[in-house]
């Protein structure tokens, strides 16, 4: 799975590959589901009949060139190759973050931990994070450099961040 940033609807070697994109093989009586890995490889290991292949965009704004692609296997142990180049389908940035903070006690330094990514098929320019915390809660460093707003918020500046791209 790759971007299609030559527009051809083929995945040639220079191009993008996406991690963690849904593959899914349809049959009529189940489903099987797989992931891409950092290299935008899959294995989905089937036995023999007829399957619906589609990809899983991670948002709306992509779309695969490849749409229900009808893979007939004949039997078992048999492997193929199938590429699914991606486009953008909407221009638009779209940020996502996930936080994570264990538990916390008053007068115990606990860190917090926040994923971010552009999700979007454009960069999102001047990305930022803001972070409100309760008020018994004061940050003491961080990875990224900090403003502190009003009422206890807090302004991380991201930078430029190109589409699909994340960080910590």
């Amino acid at each position: 799975v790759a971007i299609d940033s030559t527009m051809n609807c083929l995945v040639d070697p220079s191009e993008k590959r996406l991690d963690n994109w849904m593959v899914i093989a349809e049959r009529t009586d189940r489903d099987f589901i797989t992931t891409t890995d950092e290299n935008g490889h899959y294995l989905l290991p089937l036995d023999s009949g007829t399957f619906n292949l589609t990809l899983q965009p991670i948002n709306p704004y992509w779309e695969s060139c490849i749409n229900h692609l009808e893979v007939h296997l004949p039997g078992f142990d048999l492997s193929d190759t199938i590429d699914h180049p991606v486009q953008a389908w909407i221009e638009c940035p779209n940020m996502t973050i996930n936080s994570t903070t264990p538990s916390l006690r008053p007068c115990f330094t606990r860190s917090n931990y926040i994923s971010y990514c552009n999700n979007g098929t454009v960069t999102a320019e001047d990305a930022y994070i803001d972070i409100t915390y309760d008020s018994l809660i004061t940050p003491v460093s961080s990875s990224i450099p900090w403003d502190s707003l009003a009422n206890n918020t807090y302004r991380f500046h991201l930078g430029d961040l190109a589409p699909l791209a994340c960080g910590n």
